[in-house]
């Protein structure tokens, strides 16, 4: 195992604001042109201030939280084959999150827990791709003190102030250290999966956990998710009158109708059991199968 460990390769990227114009420096939300992207959501003062996504033409995204033109609360962020989910402040990741491989040799490798100046840093672990980990303490991007394991679960060794042995013993201390680090990131680590998120602002790719805890919608496939965050986008914030209801059920058909695609047209049933539309869907998916 590397006792360099991670240097994971994300850039700092500090989302302040440079060189913005924006449709409406009062408005309550709108489009700003930014790094030769776009963000798009809440503004005040003609700066992100809210919830808001920028998008890039190289495939960067961000969506999440933003105060006073920078990144600053939940957020998740990908770019060159990586995923971040986790928390922000003024424009850099710090605190608790997840980092996740998405291309390249590392694909599948993550690391979760502390987080300093966009760097792993503090208690956390690193789970490679074909199952083995290593649980501990990470300094400035480095394994620092903790135990490494194989897949099988059985130990491979440990770090004592930054330096790997591959055949000690595991020190009482360090066992103590893996269990508390353990159970302080079961919740992060049972939602560390990728899935595909709807939300009224926008379909994204981020962890389980995440995509659960800023109200979205969770889906296999980015069709799926393109669908459900269309719905959203079209429903209204107050409460809707049953012909508004019935346009945007006709609205989701119109997506879905077309698609031999059976999990969409199951995603259309779970919304509308009772749709006026539920008939044909169960007819197509029947033909499907």
């Amino acid at each position: 195992m590397n006792s360099q460990f991670i240097r994971l390769m994300f850039v700092p990227m500090v989302l302040a604001l440079v060189g913005l114009v924006a449709s409406d420096s009062y408005a309550d939300k709108a489009t700003i042109e930014l790094w030769n992207g776009t963000y798009t959501g809440d503004v005040s003062n003609g700066v992100p201030h809210g919830q808001g996504v920028f998008i890039h033409p190289d495939d960067h995204l961000y969506v999440g939280s933003w105060k006073n033109g920078v990144a600053h609360g939940q957020g998740t962020q990908r770019y060159s084959g990586l995923l971040f989910a986790g928390e922000y402040e003024g424009g850099n990741r710090n605190g608790q999150g997840t980092f996740i491989y998405t291309k390249g040799r590392s694909k599948g490798d993550k690391y979760i827990g502390g987080v300093t100046n966009n760097t792993p840093d503090g208690r956390g672990a690193y789970i490679f791709q074909d199952g083995g980990k290593f649980v501990g303490e990470v300094k400035a991007g480095k394994f620092w003190n903790g135990i490494n394991y194989l897949a099988n679960g059985t130990v491979n060794g440990t770090y004592s102030a930054g330096k790997e042995c591959d055949k000690c013993k595991p020190k009482q201390s360090q066992r103590a250290l893996v269990a508390e680090v353990t159970a302080a990131l079961k919740k992060l680590n049972s939602g560390s999966r990728i899935v595909w998120c709807a939300t009224k602002i926008y379909a994204f790719e981020t962890t389980e956990l995440f995509c659960r805890e800023n109200d979205g919608k969770k889906y296999s496939t980015k069709v799926l998710a393109d669908a459900e965050h269309k719905r959203l986008k079209a429903t209204p914030s107050t409460s809707s009158s049953s012909n508004s209801d019935a346009a945007l059920e006709l609205e989701y058909w119109n997506v879905v109708k077309k698609s031999n695609d059976v999990d969409l047209l199951q995603a259309y049933l779970d919304e509308y059991p009772n749709g006026k539309f539920a008939p044909l869907a169960k007819i197509k998916i029947k033909k499907l199968k």
